[in-house]
This record gives C-alpha cells, sequence and structure tokens, in this order.
C-alpha cells in the first residue's frame, strides 16, 4: 500500500517481539529489515507507545460517553484513529496528519458523535407499506473506503453500512437509564456489512401510542371509531351547562396589553456595564496571534514593523560588523521570537520581536567560556523594595530596550544574516556574508 498510494519504498520495520508481528518471509523478499526491541523494554519504541497511549486516551472517553459494551473496544479505537488524523497538531504546524499526507483539507461536516441514537432507512425492496421506514441503530464510527457509517442494529444485532442516517446526538442507548435494547455480544454478527441484507429483522420502531383513527360520517354531529364496541346505538347530545371559571381565579389580574420598549434596545445599551473578565476576553481575541516562524510573521504588518524596529535597534548599537565567513570559523545560527507585551490590565502594549542566537550550537571554549542568566532574583527585588519602604523612598520603575546589546564580547562569534535581513541602499553584500558580533 505504501509503494503503490504513497511512491515510498519501506527499508525497515521497528516492533517489539511480538510474534504476530515478525514477518520474517515477507521481509526476506523484500529486502526489509526488521528492528525490534529488547525484551520487556517499551521504552526502545517510545513514540510508537506513546502514539498508543494517545489513541487509547481518546478511545476512552468515546466508551465513557457513550457506555457502549467493551466488547465493541474495536471501534472505539478506529474512531480515535480516524478522529487524531483529522485533528490539527502543533507538532506539525497545526496541520492535521490527513492534510500533511493527502494535501487537503479534512472535511468535518460529516462527523458525528459516537454512540448516539440513529435511525438507518430500511430497504424499500423487504418491508411492507406499513412497515417503518426506519430502524434504531448505534452509531459505530466511520467505515474506510466507504462513504457512510457504520451502525449497530439493535433488533438483530447486526452490523451495516448505510449512508441514509438521521442522528440523534444526544441520545446514547447505552447510557444508564436510556436503553431498552438488550444486546447479547456473543452472537453479534460483525460480517454483516449491507443494509440489504436477508438475515436483517424489521421490527416497528417503537412510537408513542395515540388513539385509533376516528371515522367521520355524513352527519358531522356524530363520530364514532373504528371499535364496533365503542360507538353507542344512540346519540347523546352534549351537556347545555354553562362551565364557570373557579373561583381563585378571580384574585388575579390579566394584563393583556401588548409588551413593548419605548426605545430601540441599541440605543440605551452601555458597555460600561460589562464585567472586567468579559473585556479581558474581548481583549484576548482581538489580539493578533504570535506567530511561530517567520513564515507566520510576514502575514502581519505589526509584525513586520516589529522586526524592522529590532534590525534598527541593532544597528544603531553596532551589534554587528557584515563580513565574509573565514574558511576556519563556522557560523551559528539565528531566529526571531514573537511576544505581545501586555499592560497590567491585559491590555496591549506593543509588538515585541526579538532576535535570538541559536546558542545550542556553540561550540564550549571557542564560542564561549562562561554562560550566566541576568536576572534578578525576587530575593533581591524584595530586599529593595523593603528597603524602600523603611527609609521611605520613592520607587521608579524603567524599561530599557535592547539592554543585552550594551555588552562586549570577548569572543569572535559569526552569526548568520537575520531572516529577512537587506542591506541599506547602495550597500552590497560580500561573499558568504555573516555577522560578526561586537
Amino acid at each position: 500500500m505504501v509503494e503503490t498510494q504513497y511512491k515510498a519504498v519501506v527499508k525497515g520495520v521497528r516492533s517489539d517481539n511480538a510474534p504476530e508481528l515478525k514477518f520474517t518471509s515477507l521481509f526476506r523478499q523484500k529486502g526489509i529489515i526488521s528492528y525490534h526491541s529488547c525484551p520487556e523494554t517499551p521504552e526502545q519504541n517510545s513514540v510508537v507507545e506513546r502514539k498508543h497511549q494517545h489513541i487509547l486516551n481518546v478511545a476512552r472517553s468515546l466508551m465513557f460517553q457513550a457506555h457502549i459494551p467493551l466488547e465493541l473496544w474495536g471501534d472505539f479505537v478506529l474512531t480515535a484513529v480516524f478522529l487524531l488524523n483529522c485533528l490539527p497538531t502543533p507538532l506539525l504546524n497545526d496541520k492535521s496528519p490527513f492534510e500533511v499526507l493527502t494535501s487537503k483539507a479534512p472535511g468535518y461536516t460529516g462527523l458525528r458523535v459516537f454512540g448516539c441514537l440513529a435511525y438507518c432507512s430500511t430497504s424499500s425492496k423487504s418491508r411492507h407499506k406499513f412497515q417503518p421506514r426506519a430502524k434504531p441503530c448505534v452509531f459505530l464510527g466511520y467505515p474506510p473506503g466507504c462513504k457512510g457509517y457504520k451502525l449497530l442494529d439493535l433488533e438483530s444485532n447486526t452490523t451495516h453500512v448505510s449512508r441514509n442516517v438521521v442522528f440523534h446526538e444526544e441520545i446514547f442507548p447505552f447510557s444508564t437509564g436510556q436503553s431498552d435494547f438488550p444486546l447479547d455480544f456473543f452472537t453479534l454478527d460483525q460480517e454483516s456489512l449491507n443494509t440489504d441484507s436477508p438475515n436483517m429483522v424489521h421490527r416497528a420502531v417503537p412510537v408513542v401510542e395515540v388513539g385509533a383513527p376516528m371515522v367521520v360520517n355524513d352527519n358531522p354531529t356524530h363520530v364514532c371509531s373504528r371499535s364496533e364496541d365503542s360507538c353507542p346505538g344512540n346519540e347523546e347530545e352534549p351537556s347545555k351547562r354553562a362551565s364557570k371559571s373557579p373561583a381563585y381565579l378571580d384574585e388575579y389580574y390579566c394584563n393583556v396589553q401588548d409588551a413593548y420598549i419605548p426605545y430601540p434596545l441599541a440605543n440605551v445599551m452601555s458597555y460600561t456595564q460589562l464585567s472586567d473578565e468579559y473585556k479581558a476576553y474581548i481583549c484576548a481575541l482581538t489580539l493578533l496571534p504570535e506567530p511561530a516562524s517567520f513564515k507566520d510573521a510576514l502575514k502581519f504588518d505589526e509584525w513586520i514593523q516589529a522586526m524592522n524596529e529590532e534590525l534598527m535597534a541593532l544597528e544603531k548599537t553596532n551589534t554587528w560588523d557584515i563580513c565574509s565567513l573565514p574558511p576556519d570559523k563556522h557560523a551559528i545560527g539565528c531566529k526571531w521570537v514573537y511576544k505581545l507585551k501586555l499592560l497590567a490590565n491585559d491590555c496591549l502594549e506593543r509588538y515585541k520581536a526579538q532576535l535570538v542566537a541559536k546558542g545550542y550550537t556553540q561550540h564550549a571554549g571557542v564560542d564561549f567560556v562562561d554562560t550566566f542568566s541576568p536576572v534578578a532574583k525576587m530575593t533581591t527585588v524584595k530586599t529593595l523594595l523593603a528597603v524602600s519602604a523603611a527609609k521611605n523612598w520613592s520607587l521608579t520603575q524603567l524599561d530599557i530596550s535592547n539592554a543585552f546589546l550594551n555588552g562586549d564580547l570577548e569572543e569572535e562569534i559569526y552569526m548568520t544574516l537575520p531572516p529577512g535581513y537587506t542591506p541599506k541602499a547602495g550597500v552590497t553584500l560580500p561573499p558568504n556574508p555573516v555577522s560578526l558580533l561586537s
């Protein structure tokens, strides 16, 4: 399947020591190398084991919500895998596995609540005129290779696939107190997948009983039902006694005038009555998202301006000199980090774009000797606040932009040019340009 559908060649298969995964003859024929973990060492297959845990977490959630018996655990797992393949994940740049594999966005209009009540349309060839047109089922997932839904028939205990289904997503037949459908799962027929299967048992869908239809004769005053025993031989005149309202209703006064407001609602609505939590929520919704990459930041003018301000500050402080990379030197990389700076009331202050070097590519003893983080400890801050309070001093808070650029480097460090960097007009970059940090 991998070779036919995706034009890829399988070179190796990693698994545990399960005997059902030892395809020795197939691997020898295809030239595939089999890698397996040591006995009772699942941590050697950490990626697969973690994904198994993820799938089982979703499968358990589906089972607990719908209260479907454990005998149908295979449908839980298949549905969980289907949903996870359609959900975006940060590991794939907020794309779903389905979109990465097929280059098409998945559709969500056909998703339904797992384990809910569903009425499947019966075949017109296997029913007569007075039989129900649908039968109660339980939704069990999405069958592969078919545009339909997998359903469990609550009457015949068989599974089948159908596309003509009406869902009641708020009703779960297997929940406590909601199910009147006994099931014997030891006789469950999992191979019956055809809607028109002759093994289907069509029974009446339970409905609320109503009175028998009434038949009206030519005489409009004579009405009788279909049952001859309920139709009297002689007609009876209706009672002539006038009805009287109960006495307790005399104490109530009913205002029958139409209720209305004298002014349009929009003219008297005040936004000052909104709670602080709601204002903070609206403020958070109106902010631009923090980009995860330079490509995402180019979509917004605010982040482009923030990057230009950062580059201007770097050039103003003579942070680097543009030169060619010497043959015996290597350049460390750099990237942009984006952050929304907020005030104390959670309102936006400014868009902050910071250029950071990829320090993990530096070599100890060559690019650096000592490492430290010039961040004030809370003990120091509290000490200063206590001293100023005891001596009645006034405090002033300052925010120095690009304070870290004022330091001096003793090592000779080369860094690649920032993403999006363009030289000034009339300036030509040297071959293999890098920035020599100062």
